[in-house]
């Protein structure tokens, strides 16, 4: 079955009807922030590969946002 917007990559999920590969949405979508809302005050501008925390923290991907956040998958490294 095709993807209906564009992927990434696929993930290999098991669930109660057995196994299965499913595709990882683009974390580009058209359900974005808004460009204005980066601002002082507003969400902090961040990128895939980004780090924080002298580089303890490396940014996967986003997993989702709403009107007062955005959550981020991001890999300690330590």
């Amino acid at each position: 079955m095709a993807p209906k917007q564009p992927c990434a990559k696929y993930q290999y999920v098991v669930t109660s009807s057995g196994p299965k590969i499913v595709p990882v949405p683009d974390v580009y979508s058209k359900d974005e922030e808004s460009p204005a809302d980066y601002n002082s005050g507003g969400y902090l501008q961040v990128k895939i590969n980004d780090t924080f925390k002298d580089g303890r923290y490396l940014v996967l991907r986003k997993l989702g946002w709403g009107h007062f956040s955005t959550v981020w998958l991001a890999k300690d490294n330590q």
